[in-house]
């Protein structure tokens, strides 16, 4: 069997092409309430180009993302999970490199692409892929946490206020199923990291539309 490091190395490998590659030059980055406010997001589920319309579900980085989300993810919780835990120093050394590649591949994601110094990118398909693929063995709580994630960010058309929504709720579901443990505090500031790092950064939040 291959060594748990080549799982992590793989899963980062994914997680740090930059989400760029995904979408061209002509798209803009917008606020989640100027997507629905401004026209660029229509009521007919279509966004505007300025050789017509296209379906807003065609746009490649919101499917491509999420799929590399979970992989990258997934390869990561494997690699950790077939890691020795037989000492409470080795335990503190897995959590430890599952927060480093967290933050690594969101930074990541969030950096690479944004257009103007006070802008970020929220990464919100890659975040509900990775949400679901770094539950390891415990899918419905993922699918959950995913799934409130997106309704959350869509019901308050804000990115920061629904990261923290659907942190909030993931903590109290990852509580109900496994009880306080340290893996419980990482998955809950998971979903909420983009939050303090665009603070911290003195960002706001945006995403790739194309231009109308």
């Amino acid at each position: 069997m291959l060594p748990p490091w080549f799982f992590i190395a793989a899963g980062m490998a994914i997680g740090l092409i930059p989400p760029r590659f995904f979408y061209g030059s002509s798209w803009r980055h917008v606020t989640l309430i100027d997507a629905t406010t401004s026209g660029h997001l229509g009521d007919d589920g279509q966004y505007r180009t300025g050789i017509g319309s296209k379906r807003w579900w065609r746009m490649p980085l919101l499917w491509i993302d999420p799929i590399r989300g979970f992989f990258c993810a997934h390869l990561i919780a494997w690699g950790l999970y077939n890691s020795p835990m037989e000492s409470s120093e080795q335990i503190a050394i897995v959590l430890g490199v599952k927060c480093f590649c967290t933050f690594g591949v969101l930074a990541v994601q969030m950096e690479f692409g944004r257009q103007r110094a006070k802008d970020m990118i929220s990464p919100l398909p890659f975040l509900i892929g990775f949400i679901i693929g770094i539950s390891f063995g415990s899918w419905l709580l993922g699918c959950s946490a995913a799934l409130i994630c997106l309704m959350a960010c869509i019901g308050t058309r804000s990115f920061k206020m629904g990261y923290l929504i659907s942190g909030v709720v993931g903590g109290i579901l990852s509580y109900s199923t496994f009880g306080l443990s340290a893996n419980l505090g990482i998955f809950a500031l998971t979903i909420m990291a983009p939050v303090p790092y665009a603070f911290l950064r003195g960002a706001r939040l945006v995403f790739p539309l194309r231009r109308k």
